[in-house]
């Protein structure tokens, strides 16, 4: 499965990747700690050695709109956390299959 990563403003990066993809690699279907039942769906905080990162969902999902996606279908995600820690987010994410489109 592949996946892209771009680098964003004010902390918050963005994440293209399928749902699939981070249930297989992050050890959870993203329902452990909700930021906003209203905006977002899914969250995983991922301890990290250079503390968490969080990965979550913003404004697309049923949630938040009659016409928004489903959890399984959702692959824009937002990425929050400190650059080393982020790049250990991208090795779970290979570890579990995927590759990253440059």
């Amino acid at each position: 499965m592949e996946y892209t990563f771009e680098r964003g403003r004010m902390n918050v990066h963005y994440l293209t990747a399928p749902y699939e993809l981070l249930v297989k690699a992050l050890g959870n279907d993203g329902t452990v700690s909700r930021r906003d039942s209203y905006k977002s769906m899914c969250e995983w905080d991922v301890d990290t050695p250079s503390g968490v990162v969080e990965v979550y969902d913003y404004k697309v999902g049923t949630c938040y709109s009659d016409d928004g996606l489903a959890r399984e279908s959702i692959t824009v995600w937002h990425i929050q956390g400190h650059d080393t820690g982020i790049d250990h987010i991208m090795g779970l994410l290979d570890g579990a299959g995927g590759s990253r489109i440059v």
